[in-house]
């Protein structure tokens, strides 16, 4: 062997080095891809920790109509006799 690439056992040991530039060779944009993943996740995170003018997911959706509940009963009712 040489000193990048040693037979050993059933395999062979490879330099780190050498591993690394060949990885890079392989798929060159992966760095990149990694860097904007874990930036997303950061975004997304604070993001998630923010109140949203909206209520967001955190917000129960209220009736309509809960407010004057006794207002919408008569008005129903009153409609139902006429």
């Amino acid at each position: 062997g040489t000193p990048l690439l040693r037979a050993y056992m059933h395999g062979y040991f490879i330099h780190v080095g050498l591993y690394n530039k060949v990885s890079t060779l392989q798929n060159p944009m992966e760095y990149q891809e990694y860097w904007k993943k874990k930036i997303r996740e950061k975004l997304d995170k604070k993001s998630a920790s923010r109140i949203s003018p909206h209520g967001g997911h955190q917000s129960k959706k209220r009736d309509k109509n809960a407010v004057n509940a006794s207002l919408k009963d008569r008005l129903i009712d009153k409609d139902q006799i006429s």
